[in-house]
């Protein structure tokens, strides 16, 4: 079942547990401080996000708030679950880093996302003037690394995407063609879906000549899904399953790999939630996209 996890102005982030009946406020989020459980609080507006930050399988949670709080210079706090997936556990906080310092936006609204689709995820984070802000990861999946400069998101037209104050996103395939789009909203109440307008997102069937394929065998998908390869000469080394977000979920070797028919199988693991997924193929001449879905 889903839940709902939400800031507020005050600084708290609160957990709505969904009953089956409709989602029940369980109270606050808390830290252990010293074997005492007490509140996680930001200095103001927090904004949380969850992700398995060092990739460890455990999600983890991650918090933008309004300014930094003396003596942190940052204000994109980093809670790493040390509990499990059913039960987070969560103690003292880093601080997000830019270069060599702590990353610092004013409102700062962090979303973790390979926006640039290089298997790395990014930072892409709303702030109060309203634009949205890109981090490009230069470092690892397990150990993001980002530079104190970032590019400012525009559209086609070269004009920034603006939710003149407070920009508050979402990122996800809202119209269902393979791309990541942005829900943008603001501080005056408007909701905007900014549409993927280029190929830079994960296209399904992308490059996939006529005598050429990959094709799942078993769609929809439970524990195991088995690929049917039908690939032109050239070096293929793995096939990476992502997610709908973008986000790279799992790499399947395919070593040795020939020429011609090949059925590759992957086991899914029991940490991936039902949805949209996408398995992609690449080669030293072309790569190749199926799209399919996993059920629970």
């Amino acid at each position: 079942m889903r839940d709902l996890i939400a800031g507020d102005s005050y600084g708290y982030t609160t957990l709505f547990l969904e009953t089956g009946t409709g989602l029940h406020n369980a109270g606050h989020i808390q830290r252990d401080s010293s074997g005492t459980p007490v509140d996680i609080r930001v200095s103001a507006n927090s904004y949380p996000y969850i992700h398995d930050w060092n990739e460890d399988g455990k999600k983890d949670l991650i918090i933008g708030e309004i300014e930094n709080v003396i003596p942190d210079t940052g204000n994109i706090r980093i809670y790493l679950n040390s509990g499990t997936n059913a039960d987070p556990q969560f103690r003292d906080y880093q601080l997000m880093q830019a270069g060599n310092g702590h990353l610092k936006v004013v409102h700062a609204h962090p979303v973790i996302f390979d926006l640039d689709q290089d298997s790395l995820k990014d930072l892409v984070c709303g702030n109060e003037n309203g634009y949205i802000y890109f981090f490009k990861n230069h470092g690892t999946n397990q150990a993001p690394y980002f530079y104190p400069e970032y590019e400012t998101l525009i559209t086609v037209d070269s004009t920034f995407l603006d939710a003149y104050t407070n920009s508050r996103i979402h990122i996800c395939d809202w119209t269902e063609d393979g791309d990541p789009d942005i829900i943008l909203g603001g501080q005056d109440g408007y909701v905007w879906l900014c549409e993927n307008a280029l190929n830079s997102g994960i296209k399904e069937n992308s490059g996939i000549a006529s005598t050429h394929s990959l094709r799942l065998i078993n769609n929809p998908v439970m524990y195991t899904a088995r690929f049917s390869l039908v690939l032109p000469e050239g070096t293929c080394t793995y096939l990476t399953i992502y997610s709908v977000s973008g986000a790279s979920v799992d790499v399947v070797p395919l070593m040795p790999v020939h020429s011609g028919s090949n059925t590759i199988t992957w086991h899914v693991s029991e940490n991936l939630c039902a949805g949209i997924y996408f398995a992609v193929l690449k080669t030293t001449r072309s790569y190749y996209v199926q799209k399919f879905l996993i059920v629970r």
